[in-house]
């Protein structure tokens, strides 16, 4: 994953330079490939006519494909950055707060003070990955939750499907 500015000097040999039909000569030729934030696993960068040359053809073009490699706490969704966090039952019935270093070293402290459920997730605007098309725009930061439910007895089921039922009413009533 790209994740700023990565500016790369590539050296490569040309395999063969044609002096004439009878003589031939290696060349080293250095390329620079500035990598712009916010591209995408599979863009291609092509130096035209930079590939190996034969006697009478045109040589080919040189094409470099971009990947990405994994990240420990980030995952990519097209121009979001996806992050999940592993919480108790406690911390989803009464409030989180999620403490996040994102990819430009900025820590953000980001309060849920939303029930959350198993597919609940919580979007901040404008903290993703660069939008290479619009350098001053940003795609969104998501984070997932995984809600760890200890072994729960018929009680505490009870009390937690009752305080789930009574958030639901609340909100309904808009309270």
């Amino acid at each position: 994953m790209v994740l700023g500015l990565i500016y790369f000097k590539i050296m490569f040999l040309i395999s063969s330079f044609f002096l004439d039909y009878r003589k031939t000569m290696t060349l080293e030729e250095i390329l620079n490939i500035n990598i712009k934030p916010g591209w995408k696993k599979g863009t291609k960068i092509t130096f035209p006519e930079k590939g190996n040359e034969q006697p009478n053809v045109i040589p080919a073009d040189l094409v470099f494909v971009k990947d990405e490699k994994p990240h420990n706490t980030f995952t990519r969704d097209d121009n979001d950055l996806v992050v999940t966090r592993r919480i108790t039952l406690a911390e989803a019935l009464i409030g989180y707060t999620v403490h996040v270093t994102i990819v430009d070293g900025r820590n953000l402290i980001i309060p849920i003070n939303n029930v959350i459920h198993p597919d609940y997730e919580e979007i901040v605007p404008k903290e993703g990955m660069p939008i290479s098309k619009g350098p001053t725009k940003k795609g969104d930061l998501r984070i997932k939750f995984n809600v760890k439910f200890h072994r729960c007895t018929t009680f505490g089921i009870f009390i937690v499907n009752n305080f789930l039922r009574f958030e639901k009413m609340m909100k309904n009533l808009g309270i």
